[in-house]
């Protein structure tokens, strides 16, 4: 989520976003519309502080990706209750981006495009998922987990299509926003992660309606590449590479200080600069807060 999406109060974070039936304008009848939409993308925890998205998520280049790191908190537990309601997000369960590990996005979007982000710190409530090296076979059944729309998270069985080189070719049906999200073999190993579909919506005179591809369109690429490239750039992982991991890391370990722009959990009460950084952007804003302040600095 952007972090002008989940606000701060007491240590604790607070929910701040639009329905996706406000968001999007919907008509009725259409499904989802009184859930939030507060996401822009979706990840796996791939290793104790390393979550694998889709490279467009974060931007084109290392700097651009750097500073959407910035602006961007990682939020595990949305998600609906066996009664229907939304779970409150804990606190222990949102965290900052430190660093894009490593990023590829190549041109046009037809070739690899995912980043491996650093959270401010280790994941303590939940096992990373276990990445999928066994080739993947047509008319193989997934299911993809993600966070569409920027909704809470939603299961979708997908059918593998075509699998040409690293890509996958299913037939779900995700919206934008479960980029990055992860597809599971029976296993409930990550095989691969969401890219993306066809069009979602269409205007309908005066309201929104949800588009739906026959038989699906949705593009996804393998876990396993951009794990590879993370290792091969010597990334400190015994998990993921079987390395060393690295300690006494002054530039990397160093304590929380308000004004780095990084917001750590132990800063959420007291630094306001690096956790609450766009007081001036509504939280019913979907994009990039940057693009908020652009926007309205050039009327």
């Amino acid at each position: 989520m952007y972090a002008h999406r989940l606000r701060f109060e007491r240590g604790r974070p607070v929910r701040g976003a639009p329905t996706l039936g406000q968001a999007k304008q919907l008509c009725p009848g259409e499904r989802f519309a009184d859930q939030p939409s507060w996401a822009f993308c979706s990840g796996t925890l791939v290793d104790r502080d390393l979550v694998l998205t889709a490279g467009h998520c974060l931007g084109p280049d290392p700097a651009r990706a750097a500073e959407r790191c910035r602006r961007t908190r990682l939020v595990f537990g949305y998600h609906l209750t066996e009664g229907g309601g939304l779970a409150d997000p804990r606190a222990e369960e949102v965290y900052a981006c430190r660093r894009v590990a490593i990023l590829r996005q190549d041109p046009g979007g037809a070739g690899a495009d995912y980043a491996i982000l650093q959270l401010d710190r280790p994941v303590e409530r939940r096992h990373p998922a276990h990445v999928a090296r066994g080739p993947v076979e047509i008319g193989e059944r997934l299911e993809a987990a993600g966070y569409g729309a920027g909704l809470p998270l939603k299961i979708e069985a997908a059918t593998v299509l075509a699998a040409p080189a690293s890509d996958l070719l299913t037939d779900s049906n995700a919206f934008a926003g479960a980029s990055g999200g992860g597809l599971y073999d029976s296993a409930g190993e990550l095989v691969a992660f969401h890219l993306r579909g066809a069009v979602d919506w269409r205007f309908d005179r005066r309201c929104t309606r949800a588009e739906t591809t026959p038989g699906g369109d949705d593009r996804a690429q393998l876990a396993a590449p951009a794990v590879d490239a993370l290792c091969e750039a010597g990334w400190p992982s015994p998990a993921l590479c079987g390395t060393a991991e690295r300690h006494g890391c002054a530039g990397d370990c160093r304590s929380p200080r308000c004004g780095d722009g990084l917001c750590e959990a132990a800063e959420w009460a007291t630094c306001q600069a690096d956790c609450v950084p766009y007081p001036d952007v509504p939280a019913a804003w979907p994009d990039d807060p940057e693009t908020y302040r652009r926007a309205n600095a050039q009327r």
